[in-house]
């Protein structure tokens, strides 16, 4: 049986084409071949059935269509097989029989060629792979995760072994008039592909037609200049220089040198330094010393691998804002990149590694089609594209030791910086890392912090004192009373401190207009973490009067 995604969908058996009944089943489908006999996660079928819409229960539905798909594909003299593996499917076809399969074969014997046997070796394995191209692929496919993450990336596969043909045509010795014809439809359908209006100078200029080349450099300049604000790149300049002067032009393929390289596998290896920080804040105060600790601790060489710190600590009580005045310092030390993921941790809605993975996958350069679907080869890839870089990871709200572990670069040169309100001494056990606890604010601090937002003459000592003591100290509850006083001078501190110290103070401490931005929600989001146990004993020690208990009263 054989199946074609570089166009529409196809399958064919024996007996001729095979038909799916639903678009889910051909996406599905889909998604199975472009990872022939390796597993797929039901997580990702799923976003590629459904994209963000899934049903209720999608794993079930899932296995519905499975066994539906398997009715089509498995009989007959030719079957290819679906199997079950640990949290997904696997379909086991030949190594010929998914047309992406022989692309992809074709474009190694090509690179083979062009390394031992010669051009013209070269050049017919990629006529020989651009022949298996009906269109564009997956089109009659319906899933906007599959043309979104996968679709692109085979194109640009398609676009570059197509690029290298073509420079191997140009250094043939006849056929050129026939190349231009095509480069005029390629340059018609890629406008801005600067590459195609490059070989279609030099066709021109082959065929003794310069003044066209001219033109056509003329058209492509207007073209960037008016739509994208740029000029023409370094190599259409050089080649626009050589036709001013008479100069034969250069094809960037002389003494055999590449014009442009064609991979086996899915381009995006290039490294662009992102700088993803959030806003740092402007009026932080205090924690000279543990920022001084945590500079150290990171600048500091680690032995064999990078220096891993966390920031652990209570909710609101500043560790996030702590970690980015510390992220934003080291902005030097780093040049590589300062990444920065929030892992939601805290809550039930903590992020899965394997997608965190491919989200700083596709930061380093990794173009989707070539990201790996296990979580560890996820990993691995993403600590072989880190080796011998300075890049700083920021990994806040981390939910333990188990969620950090996969994101963690394997050299030195990188720094991973983590915020929790676990302890996470897995990290500690395991990878060597350093943990900071972070305490409440001391007095002084507190009062430097709500009259610093407040206004120094807007907020005396005494009232300082008595609203940091009824916020306990904590940041968190300290920037929501005195956003509350500085956007409300009507209201007197002497007042505000009236009304927090009266009923319900926890409800109370919430800023104004911004029901999110509140001491409960933050707290809320440890509890509902909690397992049914830990809620009910927090429950409990809620009825105990005063401020402590002992371990067998907690019992």
């Amino acid at each position: 049986m054989r199946f074609g995604i570089l166009g529409p969908l196809e399958i064919h058996s024996v007996h001729g084409p095979v038909r799916l009944g639903s678009g889910r089943q051909r996406a599905l489908l889909a998604t199975l071949l472009l990872h022939p006999c390796r597993a797929v996660g039901v997580d990702e079928l799923v976003e590629a059935i459904w994209d963000l819409a899934p049903p209720v229960n999608p794993r079930a539905a899932v296995h519905t269509f499975v066994a539906r798909l398997r009715r089509s594909i498995e009989a007959g003299p030719e079957p290819a097989r679906i199997d079950r593996q640990v949290g997904g499917y696997r379909l086991t076809v030949g190594p010929d029989d998914v047309d992406l399969g022989r692309f992809e074969t074709l474009l190694r014997r090509a690179e083979a060629a062009r390394e031992r046997a010669g051009p013209e070796e070269e050049r017919a394995a990629l006529r020989a792979a651009l022949v298996l191209w009906r269109g564009d692929p997956l089109v009659d496919v319906s899933s906007e995760y599959l043309h979104r993450e996968v679709v692109p990336g085979l194109v640009e596969l398609r676009l570059a072994a197509l690029e290298r043909r073509i420079d191997l045509d140009l250094r043939a010795p006849a056929g050129h008039p026939a190349l231009v014809a095509e480069l005029r439809g390629l340059t018609a359908r890629h406008p801005f592909r600067e590459r195609f209006w490059v070989q279609l100078m030099l066709g021109l200029t082959l065929c003794d037609r310069r003044s066209e080349a001219f033109a056509v450099y003329r058209e492509i300049r207007r073209r960037l200049r008016e739509e994208l604000g740029v000029d023409p790149g370094e190599e259409m300049q050089r080649v626009h220089l050589a036709l001013l002067r008479g100069e034969p032009a250069p094809t960037g393929t002389e003494h055999g040198a590449p014009a442009g390289p064609v991979a086996a596998a899915p381009p995006g290896a290039s490294w662009t330094s992102s700088c993803q920080l959030p806003l740092d804040v402007g009026d932080f105060v205090g924690r000279g010393a543990e920022l001084e600790q945590l500079l150290d601790e990171l600048r500091r060489p680690h032995g064999g691998g990078p220096p891993v710190v966390a920031i652990t600590g209570p909710p609101g009580v500043g560790k996030s804002a702590l970690a980015l005045r510390v992220a934003h310092e080291l902005r030097p030390d780093f040049p590589d990149g300062q990444w920065y993921v929030r892992l939601h941790g805290a809550g039930p809605d903590r992020r899965d590694p394997a997608h965190v993975l491919a989200e700083l996958l596709r930061t380093a350069g990794v173009d989707p089609a070539g990201r790996p679907d296990d979580p560890d080869e996820r990993a691995a890839l993403l600590r072989s594209r880190l080796a011998d870089r300075r890049v700083l990871l920021l990994l806040d709200d981390a939910a333990d030791a188990a969620q950090v572990a996969p994101l963690l670069p394997g050299r030195p040169g990188c720094a991973v910086l983590v915020t929790s309100r676990s302890d996470l001494g897995g990290l500690t056990a395991l990878y060597g890392g350093r943990r900071l606890t972070l305490g409440l604010l001391v007095p002084r601090e507190a009062h430097d912090l709500l009259r610093r937002i407040v206004g120094p003459d807007q907020l005396r000592l005494r009232e300082a004192t008595e609203l940091a003591d009824l916020c306990g100290r904590l940041p968190l509850a300290l920037r929501i009373v005195a956003a509350n006083l500085a956007g409300r001078p009507s209201l007197s501190p002497e007042r505000y401190v009236a009304q927090l110290g009266a009923g319900d103070r926890l409800a109370k401490l919430s800023a104004d207009g911004e029901q999110s931005l509140a001491v409960r929600s933050a707290f809320d989001l440890s509890y509902t973490g909690s397992d049914p146990a830990q809620r009910r004993a927090f429950r409990l020690l809620g009825l105990v009067p005063g401020p402590d208990v002992s371990v067998p009263g907690a019992a």
